[in-house]
């Protein structure tokens, strides 16, 4: 009895060592599978992307990719190009200064989106900015900004600079709290694909947004191209009337995106000849503010509908047009 006792304990062991070399082999199995997942999907972006991959991270929000070939650095949210070091001065530029030069206040600056610190480093330009609130959803997108010396160089170092505060929040929601007013409010957000990201462009998000404009405050937004997208432009542009804006419209040539568009905006009359620009710039200047707001043939304006939370046209109206290749 006592044999097969023993026998029997014997063979129980010998069953459970097994047993755990084989979970231990069937661990190691899916260790194996998940490193050459990985592998896979580092090869699969390294291919996507014709530059080098030097940051790549998944956030609660979107994929953030950065790449770089030489000194030239490109930023991609969610496989779309947000900006190439090569132009973004173009872009930047033509968003920050004539709303700037035309405010008659720039103490207090507020800009939605704009993570990547680039708007930012244009509005410290002016020495009168003591105060600027950036408030972008993703803290993964402005923490990059902050820390990663390729971006830090290229935004002069703008979201660590004394007189930024980072907000990391829904635009909508910030607006909806804030009550001391601002010199400009500037909207650098990413084009509205989506429903989500179209609220931001809404009459009752520009209402807000006067709400907290000084009053002779001057508002600048990104409204994407009046030429692939003409329909969701000329929306944002009768977005902001329907929100008691005076609005003065013009594009530029941002050679990695095409033909590129804004609305400037106030709640008072605008005098876009009294732009006058008083920071060093290295495209933008007097001569080449006259000739952008000329919109002819297959960019003019057309009639659309002005988006709004219960009639949400702006993301449909983008996608109707070559938006989705952006």
């Amino acid at each position: 009895g006592v044999v097969l006792a023993f026998k029997g304990a014997l063979l129980e062991q010998r069953a459970f060592h097994s047993l755990g070399a084989q979970a231990l082999v069937v661990i190691a199995a899916l260790g194996a599978l998940a490193w050459q997942g990985e592998g896979l999907r580092a090869r699969w972006e390294s291919d996507l992307y014709e530059d080098r991959i030097v940051h790549s991270e998944q956030s609660a929000y979107q994929q953030i990719i950065l790449t770089r070939r030489d000194e030239h650095l490109r930023l991609y949210l969610n496989g779309h190009l947000q900006f190439a070091s090569i132009d973004e001065h173009r872009y930047h530029e033509a968003l920050v200064h004539p709303a700037m030069v035309l405010a008659p206040s720039r103490e207090r600056v507020l800009i939605i989106g704009g993570g990547d610190g680039l708007t930012a480093r244009e509005v410290l330009k002016y020495e009168e900015v003591e105060h600027v609130d950036l408030v972008d959803l993703d803290p993964a997108v402005t923490r990059l900004a902050q820390r990663n010396i390729h971006l830090t160089r290229l935004n002069d170092n703008a979201l660590n600079r004394r007189q930024v505060r980072v907000v990391n929040e829904d635009g909508f929601v910030f607006l909806q709290r804030e009550h001391v007013p601002y010199g400009a409010i500037l909207i650098d957000l990413p084009d509205p694909r989506e429903e989500s990201l179209a609220k931001l462009y809404s009459v009752e998000a520009y209402r807000l947004c006067r709400k907290l404009l000084s009053p002779q405050g001057v508002l600048a937004t990104q409204a994407s191209s009046p030429y692939h997208v003409r329909e969701a432009y000329w929306s944002v542009a009768a977005a902001l009337e329907e929100a008691g804006f005076t609005v003065h419209s013009y594009h530029l040539h941002v050679p990695s995106f095409g033909e590129w568009g804004f609305h400037l905006a106030g709640p008072a009359a605008l005098d876009p000849t009294a732009v006058d620009f008083v920071v060093p710039t290295r495209y933008i200047d007097h001569q080449v503010w006259g000739a952008l707001a000329v919109f002819d043939g297959d960019m003019a304006r057309l009639p659309v509908q002005a988006n709004r939370l219960d009639r949400p046209v702006l993301a449909r109206y983008y996608r109707q047009g070559r938006g989705t290749q952006f």
